[in-house]
C-alpha cells in the first residue's frame, strides 16, 4: 500500500511499520443486537477522504 499511496494519513512506511500494519488492528461490523441487521457505516471500504480522520466531526 505504501508503495501505491506513500502519504502517512494513511499508510505508513513499511520501514517504520505501525501497530496496524503489525496485525494489532481489527476491523468489524456493527450489527444491531435488536434487528440483527448490520449498521450503516460512513464511507464504504478503504476510503481515502477526510471523513475518514480521527478528528473528523462533521459525521451524519
Amino acid at each position: 500500500m505504501w508503495e501505491t499511496l506513500k502519504d502517512d494519513r494513511y499508510a505508513v512506511d513499511p520501514s517504520k511499520g505501525s501497530g496496524h500494519n503489525r496485525g494489532i488492528a481489527v476491523d468489524l461490523t456493527l450489527i444491531n443486537k435488536m434487528t440483527k441487521k448490520e449498521l450503516p457505516m460512513v464511507t464504504g471500504f478503504d476510503n481515502f477522504s477526510d471523513i475518514v480522520h480521527q478528528g473528523f466531526a462533521n459525521l451524519p
